[in-house]
């Protein structure tokens, strides 16, 4: 029988190999940058729903505790004008009349808070993932109402990690409301006896002791999911070999194309080298091996320069056109060699061969006097 999962290829592979193609698909090497990037641009990112929600919940229970005395004196001053307009006669004034004074009482007490969780919501979006834009995830996918999909998220890990965060919560706020309890069990029954106001901002207190208890662990649990988060951000963009191959020819393009135009460059660059061999003063031979060709302008240049070199059948080649130009071939196999290796083409002669160049040119000069 033919083995159909990885963990049968060790009963038909020889002993002690297994078949790596078995694994060429699995997605096991860290995405790249390029990878990275075309996730973003697409809006997969990570951030954490939990850190974000515990920083706005932390963020209004530090503001309603420092402005507990302006609720305070805005919930009596509330309280008094309904007690005082109880007597007065029902009409569309006299409701128009408390319903705008309601609204600016309770603007005045929520636009704080709003405006901190507002400011909050957008900082813990933006420090964890920056601004991205993208319409992609408004794109309409079968993926989202296929009921097989969404049956497979519903068994997926994601959704278990989702239903453990969410016991965590529910159990760290029943166990802060029951300690909160237990430390003061004569608490809730002795609000019978204060009156309303007292009652009131006692509530308040012992509920912005529970908000700030409940919101620092809200904002650890947050923080490890952050890291939970990164990690599976991490391994979703995961790719397999094949996959970095890919994006290897896309980005670099294919080796055949790429060593074809570095062909294609090598030879222009030794066409135009060829065209400035007949303008040298000189070529330094090994004889047979290297070629050098030296050319020198006492109005233009500051040195002598390697107008053209080559090894072997390059070497050959600037000997030929050399000679059909009328350009002296000097035998010199050091000097040669010496060049050939430290000067690239279009340099300058170094200074420590600046003699041995100076009475080749020399020889050369003297030549052409003669011919003259």
């Amino acid at each position: 029988m033919k083995p159909t999962a990885v963990g049968d290829a060790w009963r038909t592979a020889p002993a002690g190999r297994l078949d790596l193609q078995l694994f060429a698909g699995e997605k096991r090497e860290p995405a790249t940058a390029r990878h990275r990037q075309k996730a973003r641009e697409h809006g997969q990112v990570f951030q954490s729903r939990e850190l974000a929600s515990s920083l706005l919940l932390l963020g209004a229970v530090i503001v309603l505790r420092l402005m507990q005395g302006t609720f305070l004196a805005k919930g009596e001053a509330m309280v008094t004008l309904f007690l005082g307009n109880l007597s007065f006669p029902v009409g569309m004034s006299s409701v128009l009349f408390l319903y705008r004074r309601v609204l600016a009482y309770f603007l005045d007490l929520c636009l704080p808070v709003l405006l901190v969780v507002f400011i909050l919501g957008l900082a813990g979006g933006f420090f964890q993932v920056g601004f991205v834009f993208s319409l992609d995830p408004l794109i309409p996918k079968f993926s989202r109402i296929n009921p097989l999909e969404g049956i497979k998220r519903l068994f997926s890990r994601r959704a278990l990690v989702q239903m453990v965060k969410d016991l965590l919560k529910l159990t760290v706020i029943v166990t802060v409301a029951y300690l909160a309890f237990q430390s003061d069990p004569q608490f809730f029954p002795s609000l019978s006896q204060m009156v309303p106001l007292g009652a009131f901002a006692g509530v308040a207190a012992r509920a912005g002791n529970f908000g700030l208890e409940v919101a620092l662990i809200f904002l650890f649990l947050g923080l490890a999911d952050y890291g939970y988060q990164y990690f599976e951000y991490q391994q979703s963009l995961r790719m397999s070999k094949e996959e970095v191959k890919e994006e290897v020819k896309e980005t670099e393009g294919q080796p055949e194309i790429k060593k074809r135009v570095r062909e294609r460059q090598r030879r222009l660059a030794l066409a135009r080298m060829m065209q400035a061999v007949p303008k040298a003063d000189v070529i330094i031979t090994n004889p047979t091996h290297y070629a050098v060709a030296i050319g020198y302008r006492p109005g233009e240049m500051s040195a002598p320069r390697v107008v053209a070199k080559g090894q072997g059948f390059v070497a050959q080649r600037i000997r030929e056109i050399g000679q059909a130009a009328g350009v002296t071939v000097y035998p010199q196999p050091a000097l040669a060699q010496a060049l050939y290796r430290q000067v690239e083409v279009g340099g300058e002669v170094p200074v420590e061969f600046y003699q041995a160049v100076a009475e080749v040119l020399a020889f050369v000069y003297r030549l052409k006097r003669r011919a003259i």
